[in-house]
């Protein structure tokens, strides 16, 4: 009987100790550590000037696409719609203050002369397309000045507003004239 006492209690600490180990198992050493940096040194100089261009809109970094642009639930074939989203990002977007997407902004490298690159970025190109959102390339090699940022920011806007209220700036004169009132807010 002390026999048959002592197993049970050498089988229940057994499984206690076996229990705690895999409970320290699935809680510590998880494989992860933090990325040296988020914004490569060419996307923090594109960065800061977006910043400073741009103080009445919201600059964001590497933002996954399918934070910007989705496929209504009720597509057929959603989950292969979904899937062409998923694993993409883009290097900025920029928002409206009510965090709405105005424009994604790509910095482009020497690595997008690779095929496997040009039908990436083309995809990403038709899919913003789609979305009704421009993307602007701009190559690393020619990071555009802060003035530059504001006039190709401000055809956007200009664009979006005659787009949304159903007109189009017919006159050269006219529309440079509301793009500088853009770049002048």
């Amino acid at each position: 009987m002390s026999q048959i006492f002592g197993l049970v209690f050498l089988l229940l600490i057994f499984f206690l100790f076996a229990s705690v180990l895999a409970k320290k198992k699935g809680q510590g050493n998880w494989p992860y550590r933090a990325c040296r940096l988020v914004l490569s040194e060419p996307e923090q100089i594109l960065y800061w000037r977006l910043d400073e261009a741009l103080p009445n809109l919201i600059v964001l970094g590497q933002v996954g696409l399918s934070r910007v642009v989705e496929v209504p639930k009720r597509t057929s074939g959603y989950m292969s719609w979904h899937n062409k989203i998923s694993r993409k990002s883009l290097d900025f977007v920029i928002c409206r203050k009510d965090g709405s997407p105005l424009v994604g902004i790509e910095l482009d490298d020497g690595s997008h002369r690779a095929q496997s690159r040009q039908n990436a970025d083309a995809d990403k190109t038709r899919i913003l397309e789609a979305a009704g959102l421009p993307l602007i390339r701009w190559n690393v090699r020619a990071i555009p000045s802060i003035d530059e940022i504001k006039r190709e920011i401000a055809k956007i806007l200009v664009q979006q507003q005659a787009e949304h209220q159903g007109e189009h700036v017919a006159s050269p004169r006219s529309r440079q004239n509301l793009i500088q009132s853009r770049i002048d807010r």
